[in-house]
């Protein structure tokens, strides 16, 4: 199934193949990545076995210009404003599949102001919408990680699974004002709240290599307080998340999905900039993870900028720890009208070619060479004039 998502925020064009299982998006700051995997996680939200869509399509079969407030509502609360910055063009959303195609497009209405999402949908000739029912199981349990992980829960992990309900719902008192929240980060925080000491299971050998090699410690949960700790393997101490090191406090909350949230059948595991306070070498073993997630049947779909992570992927790939045709990799540049793959990072069997991160590198060293050649140049200079 593919899904292609134009004028939408900062973005021109992007296109993404789900039948892949491990997804890395590059590129520069403020250029669309956590846009991109913002709209794809809304996306799939909506088009998972227990949405209204689906509902309304086995009762419709085929339909034509129907709004979906739910779905409007979702890219509004995380988005605000969702055409184009740059042409000003309204966004147009396609998934494809073998056997179902839809449109999502925003169109203005007769007195100018904004509509709906309208959707349109129809099934390809000879196949089954049930059979693609059975498909959208596989989309069942989607997750999202946001970035700044560790600080979201510091800073909510009492009020927020509060903030997170409410904020996903109509006001009937419009003098109490909520702080913004996106929908992925409210989703976030109400998972975290969630969780009540029970295992999921099935990770169980990941959560080990994490523990015990990585934080070197457990992440437990309070029964008292009702919230996650962070146990040291060296001392035995237990400590709030945020007390702990910024390392432990950012992977701590990966832990906790693999451990008492992610299912193991069908889930999708969306995570941002994971390499955030990472030593490098912490980075490449958190690749080891994600594909090892991915080859283990979680989907993974990631943003980064860790140049580590993308040669210790470059590594697996040489290696065949992962096959090619199972790796997404994106390049997102700016264009005239917004940011789209450049296409140039797509992942082979012989690695990834850098056209993300080697610039600056090369930058750095011819900047270093100039730089000693000049202090050279001065200190010949200063021999010279001494005799």
């Amino acid at each position: 199934m593919k899904i292609s998502i134009k004028n939408f925020g900062p973005i021109d064009h992007f296109e993404f193949d789900l039948e892949k299982d491990l997804h890395v998006i590059y590129g520069e700051n403020n250029i669309g990545k956590s846009w991109a995997i913002e709209v794809l996680y809304l996306l799939l939200k909506f088009w998972r076995e227990d949405s209204g869509f689906w509902k309304l399509f086995a009762k419709e079969k085929i339909f034509d210009s129907i709004t979906d407030v739910a779905l409007d509502t979702s890219f509004n609360n995380t988005f605000g404003e969702v055409k184009n910055i740059f042409s000003n063009i309204q966004p147009e959303i396609k998934i494809e599949s073998k056997v179902l195609n839809m449109k999502l497009k925003r169109e203005s209405s007769n007195n100018g102001l904004l509509s709906n999402f309208f959707v349109s949908c129809s099934l390809n000739d000879n196949n089954d919408l049930e059979d693609e029912g059975s498909k959208a199981k596989k989309f069942k349990n989607i997750y999202f990680l946001p970035a700044s992980k560790s600080g979201i829960y510091q800073v909510l992990s009492n009020m927020g699974n509060i903030f997170a309900q409410l904020s996903q719902f109509p006001l009937k008192n419009k003098s109490l004002n909520l702080p913004s929240m996106s929908e992925p980060v409210s989703d976030y925080i109400l998972n975290i709240a969630a969780i009540n000491g029970s295992k999921q299971g099935g990770f169980g050998s990941f959560v080990d290599f994490l523990e015990e090699k990585v934080i070197e410690g457990s992440v437990v949960f309070d029964e008292l307080q009702k919230k996650l700790k962070y146990k040291s393997n060296r001392t035995g101490l237990v400590s709030e998340l945020h007390e702990a090191s910024s390392m432990i406090a950012e992977i701590s909350p990966l832990v906790a999905y693999l451990k008492y949230i992610l299912p193991k059948k069908n889930s999708i595991l969306f995570i941002e900039e994971p390499e955030a306070h990472l030593h490098p070498k912490v980075q490449v073993e958190m690749m080891r993870i994600f594909v090892d997630l991915a080859k283990s049947g979680v989907k993974v779909v990631m943003t980064t900028h860790s140049d580590f992570m993308m040669n210790e992927l470059t590594n697996l790939l040489l290696e065949k720890k992962i096959d090619a045709d199972k790796v997404g990799s994106y390049h997102l540049v700016m264009g005239e009208n917004g940011s789209y793959d450049a296409g140039d990072m797509k992942a082979t069997s012989e690695g990834i070619e850098d056209y993300n991160f080697t610039d600056v590198a090369v930058e750095q060293y011819e900047r270093r060479m100039n730089i000693l050649e000049k202090l050279n140049q001065e200190h010949a200079f200063t021999e010279d004039s001494a005799r």
